[in-house]
């Protein structure tokens, strides 16, 4: 009967599953097989493919929950994929084919936002395309972000700086103005000069403006000529352009209303930590009160706006203490040495042996005629005691005689590399663990007094540990803070079932200095000792001579030598240039006032030499032939050599140069090279952006790892630029490997004082290192 109801309910079971899965396996057979192949097709990345499978799979059963997150997933990615082709398409100018790639992403996924916007942004493109082809104009294929990107930058290159005066024609040598007030010894100069001047229309009513002054000048510049004027009759005046000046009264509230304020960033490459920065900016800003000035940490670089003096004296100032630190590498020599000595002489017993007379004594209780055993007496015999009842041990002896001798010497000698007046620390050894502890009252009980122990682990440093702190004096001698330390395990103790090291210390702190080279000796240590420790029988062991069988000696010597020197070497001097000690005129205590080094006049003599020349037929006929070779006078630069010829670990110096430049103003340089082959050990200014004797701004960033030196040299605000040809910067190289290197300037382009690009070239150097 049991049986019968098991089989019963198995068949039960049976036709209930058969009855639900035998619709269901006929309904998903097809999906399934339609669901792997989309998995394939996504994970082979064709997503389109795998979308249409994937639809086709949710047909056969819309309520499959796995049909539709893969087909929701894959619907995502196969509209990022059109929108990332459109993008790329419309990069190359494609929009139409861009625009087709958007619609076809919204088609997928309408909810894709950024396909929308892509498609509106196309068109909009497409549109502004056509109409710009319509009208006949070039069309720019670029997003409207980009576009107003690229406007934005143009119109910020074309904002200038503090305009420059530019006049027609030189001074004459002689100026003479006798009696004449200050509005007409202004008029006077700007028409000799061929330059427009405009007066404030409170000019006249200035006090000492209509007095009469007379004035004589010999071989001044205009802005001499005007300098000097201003002074005479106290007034102000600014260029406005290039060819006109302005003139007002010179007072705080005209200076406020007309003097220009330039803002600029000046960027520091030598200054690492935040407190040089914030030192720099806070000495300029007590040089300089009235200069705005701010500090970005994030970019090293400080932000001033001030008039246009008042900028180029602190990025002066800055200029001249953005240095690089110097540098010093010293070697630390340990040198230690360690005898010991041992001598064991002696005559021992044997272990476990005992000497003297001995007696064993006891009482036994005894029935009848038993006998006492071994060692022991009856108390009936006690009276008849003899030497038969006594026993002497006598204990066996070793000799002993060993020497032991052991030498061991310590030679230590690293290296530390610090930067100028900053801490450079060594630690050799290692960091040993140790328990400290204390009291702290228990949770709940503070009012009671309470408290519990607790205890917790810090490391020790124990080898070789090196702190030094250089300080360079001039090029030739440092001071160095010292601290040396060296220390070492010489036991472990037991405290409180925490075993404990107890540390060996030697530690030197000293104030020296030394010559570059020279060696100090910190300190000299020479421990010796010697102990001598006898043991034996009492009595026997001092006896002469025959005490040594009946007594052991011990002798042990020990002896220790410490050395520490010190030996500096400097391996880079702080950068100080002429100007690094020139000291700068900067106006009176309440203007900030620089006057410039006039600029070169050579070129003047040779202007009437033409018209000179001109008079005569035949030289008339020959000016034009000198001209001919005119595309051979066009501005250039190259790396001279151009090839160079070296070995291994020599050196080798290429030179920058530019040929018939004209106003040449602002010089970024990129020089790319192998750091595999050579190396840079130095990049030097040269003599072309200072030719007319007024400084120019130089920064320099080597980088050997990634083979790039990056240069910013350009003239001075307010200055105009250079024409002519020279060197601008020296390179030196070293050779650290072999073969056939390009050395080159890839996108070089020069800039003149509007800055207008008035140069661009890629010049390149081949080295052959034999």
């Amino acid at each position: 009967m049991l049986r019968f109801k098991q089989l019963t309910a198995i068949a039960a079971a049976s036709a209930l599953l058969v009855s639900l899965g035998l619709p269901a396996g006929a309904r998903t057979r097809r999906g399934d097989r339609l669901y792997q192949q989309a998995r394939q097709a996504e994970q082979a990345r064709e997503y389109d493919k795998a979308l249409e499978l994937y639809e086709q799979a949710l047909a056969t059963d819309t309520s499959e929950v796995i049909y539709q997150m893969g087909y929701r997933r894959v619907r995502f990615q196969a509209g990022q994929l059109h929108v990332d082709q459109g993008r790329k398409l419309r990069d190359q100018g494609k929009l139409t084919e861009a625009l087709a790639e958007f619609e076809r992403a919204l088609v997928i996924d309408p909810a894709s936002a950024v396909a929308e916007q892509e498609l509106e942004r196309t068109r909009d493109m497409l549109e502004r395309q056509r109409a710009a082809e319509a009208a006949g104009k070039p069309a720019r294929v670029e997003p409207p972000a980009a576009s107003a990107k690229r406007q934005v930058d143009e119109r910020l290159a074309a904002v200038m700086s503090v305009p420059e005066l530019k006049p027609l024609v030189a001074l004459p040598q002689n100026i003479r103005i006798n009696n004449q007030p200050a509005r007409v010894m202004f008029e006077t100069i700007c028409k000799l000069a061929g330059i427009n001047v405009i007066f404030d229309m409170d000019f006249n009513q200035a006090p000492g403006a209509t007095t009469p002054r007379s004035l004589e000048l010999n071989n001044a510049t205009l802005e001499e000529a005007l300098n000097y004027v201003a002074l005479m009759t106290r007034a102000f005046w600014k260029p406005i352009s290039s060819n006109t000046i302005f003139v007002t009264q010179d007072n705080p509230q005209k200076r406020n209303d007309y003097e220009d304020q330039v803002a600029k960033i000046i960027y520091l490459n030598n200054v690492g930590a935040d407190k040089d920065l914030g030192e720099i900016l806070t000495g300029i800003r007590q040089m300089i009160p009235t200069l705005r000035m701010g500090q970005v940490t994030s970019q090293n670089a400080l932000i001033v706006r001030g008039t246009a003096d008042q900028v180029a004296l602190a990025e002066m100032m800055i200029r001249n203490l953005d240095k690089p630190k110097g540098e010093v590498v010293v070697d630390v020599i340990v040198m230690e040495v360690n005898r010991s000595a041992s001598r064991d002489l002696a005559l021992t017993p044997t272990s476990g042996s005992t000497s003297g007379i001995s007696m064993s004594a006891g009482l036994t209780a005894t029935t009848g005629e038993a006998t006492g055993g071994a060692g022991t007496v009856r108390l009936s015999r006690l009276g008849r005691l003899s030497s038969g009842d006594f026993s002497v041990t006598l204990p066996g002896a070793a000799l002993k005689a060993l020497m032991t001798e052991s030498n061991a010497r310590i030679l230590q000698s690293p290296q530390v590399r610090a930067i100028d007046n900053m801490k450079a620390s060594l630690r050799i050894g290692e960091r040993q663990p140790y328990s400290t502890g204390g009291f702290q009252p228990i949770f709940g009980q503070a009012t009671t007094g309470a408290s519990s122990l607790y205890s917790s682990f810090q490391y020790l440093d124990v080898g070789v540990n090196v702190d030094i702190t250089p300080k360079i004096h001039g090029t030739d001698e440092v001071s160095l803070h010292v601290e040396l330390e060296i220390s070492n395990i010489k036991e472990r103790i037991d405290i409180g079932g925490i075993s404990q090291p107890v540390v060996g210390q030697r530690k030197i702190i000293h104030d020296i200095r030394l010559r570059e080279g020279e060696v100090s000796l910190l300190g000299g240590l020479v421990n010796e000792q010697q102990t001598k420790s006898v043991s034996g029988v009492p009595g026997l062991a001092s006896i002469p001579v025959l005490g040594r069988l009946f007594s052991s000696e011990n002798i042990q010597r020990s002896q220790s030598e410490l050395l520490i020197a010190l030996v500096p070497r400097i391996v880079r001097t702080p950068e100080m240039d002429d100007l690094s000690f020139k000291g700068i005129a900067s106006g009176n205590l309440n203007v900030v006032r620089l006057n410039y080094a006039p600029q070169s006049a050579e070129a003047t003599p040779a202007a009437p030499a033409k018209p000179a020349a001109t008079p005569g037929a035949a030289p008339s006929e020959t000016v034009p032939k000198p001209e001919t070779p005119a595309p051979a006078a066009q501005p250039r630069v190259t790396l001279s050599p151009e090839k160079v010829e070296t070995r291994s670990g020599a050196s080798f110096t290429l030179n920058l140069q530019v040929e018939n430049v004209t106003d040449l103003f602002s010089a970024p340089v990129v020089i790319k090279f192998d750091p595999n082959v050579v190396r840079v050990s130095e990049v030097n200014r040269g003599s072309f952006m200072v030719a007319d004797g007024r400084e120019a701004m130089f920064t320099r960033n080597i980088n050997n790892d990634t083979g790039e030196v990056r240069v910013i040299l350009s003239r001075m605000p307010a200055t105009p630029g250079v024409s002519g040809s020279g060197s601008l910067l020296t390179i030196t190289f070293q050779v650290v490997g072999q073969g056939v290197t390009v050395i080159s300037v890839p996108q070089l382009t020069f800039q003149d004082s509007r800055m207008t690009a008035i140069l661009s070239a890629s010049p390149q150097a081949t080295v052959t290192i034999r």
